[in-house]
């Protein structure tokens, strides 16, 4: 659960690193209240992969939060966590004893569906708990995140990007996939009328062009 391992990607405002440590760590203090072992953060989920669901909310100003836990059927065999488990990095992270990131380790036991539920359950709760009692603070931290985030864009690039139309999925049929895909998120996408880099005036409008090899056309945004 977070707090997420190393590295964090620089991409992503540092408020929103703390918001979800404040989170994860009210998360992992309710379980422990609830006797629950072998508890870990700051293990194996790094986050810096924009692959991640959790790490592409983060890119928007989104908390992203990951919580996981042993399949069904799994059976601790030991109060230490098999190395195999947690290899981050390339280095192996043991727990076998009380650390920072785990001051109660997994006991040996049989691991049942009731238990993923409980600890799920705990987890979730605390969640809605911790939003609930940090309301203010967590709104006030988004409108600050997303006022940087505009001052940002409008001082430092990049401002725009094109696109090349040798795409695997760009010329088959209008709209191509990753157009469409650009829009849904919010983004303006325009196809260029000849190939070339933008202009300063389409930096400045922060549109995202196509540069097409085919002959010049007006240039235009394709609708559903």
């Amino acid at each position: 659960m977070p707090p997420n391992a190393d590295p964090l990607t620089p991409l992503v405002h540092p408020l929103q690193w703390r918001m979800n440590d404040l989170i994860g760590t009210a998360m992992a203090l309710r379980l422990e209240q609830a006797g629950k072992s072998g508890v870990i953060y700051s293990v194996l989920y790094d986050a810096y992969w924009p692959g991640g669901t959790k790490n592409t909310a983060c890119l928007k100003n989104v908390i992203g939060l990951l919580t996981e836990v042993a399949s069904v059927g799994s059976r601790l065999r030991s109060t230490s966590i098999p190395t195999s488990c947690w290899r981050a990095g390339g280095r192996a992270r043991p727990i076998t004893a009380r650390r920072p990131t785990s001051p109660t380790p997994g006991r040996a036991a049989a691991w049942r569906l009731r238990d993923i539920v409980d600890y799920e359950l705990i987890a979730g709760n605390s969640l809605l708990e911790t939003c609930s009692s940090y309301r203010a603070d967590l709104l006030r931290t988004f409108w600050q995140m997303g006022r940087n985030a505009v001052a940002q864009g409008q001082q430092e690039g990049p401002f725009a990007y094109v696109i090349p139309p040798d795409q695997h999925d760009a010329t088959r049929r209008p709209p191509p996939r990753w157009w469409t895909m650009l829009r849904e998120h919010g983004l303006e996408a325009q196809r260029a009328r000849a190939p070339r880099s933008p202009p300063r005036t389409a930096a400045r409008s922060r549109k995202a062009a196509w540069c097409s090899r085919r002959p010049a056309l007006p240039a235009r945004s394709w609708s559903r």
